[in-house]
């Protein structure tokens, strides 16, 4: 759920690029558990990209299929250089180059990263 109350129109790419699959409302005011009975789950479409509206909020599902980094970015540069992104694992014990590439070993980690060892490319 991206509940968005700045004045702005925010727009928000998913998974850096790919279009996926995606289940989506969205409607203005708060966000609440009521607010589910009006989610389109029956044809999802293909997007990139999704926009938050001024005082408004947004919900979407993806279906995590594929192993590796997932990745939820503003595409507002501002925004995005202040952090407003996350990443998001889908793990597998496979360490196939096939579906996730090694973190390098020159990688800068930090929070409950820090201090562990990374696989050799």
């Amino acid at each position: 759920i991206l509940d968005y109350e700045l004045v702005s129109v925010s727009q928000f790419r998913i998974l850096i690029g790919i279009n996926m699959h995606l289940e989506f409302s969205m409607d203005g005011g708060q966000w609440t558990k009521s607010s589910k009975a009006q989610y389109n789950l029956r044809d999802g479409v293909a997007r990139s990209t999704i926009q938050v509206y001024p005082k408004s909020w947004s919900a979407i599902y993806v279906p995590l299929d594929n192993v590796g980094m997932w990745n939820l970015r503003t595409e507002f540069w501002a925004r995005q250089y202040l952090g407003q992104q996350f990443y998001l694992r889908v793990f597998t014990t496979s360490t196939s180059l096939r579906d996730e590439y090694p973190i390098p070993k020159n990688a800068l980690l930090c929070g409950r990263a820090s201090g562990r060892r990374t696989r050799p490319l």
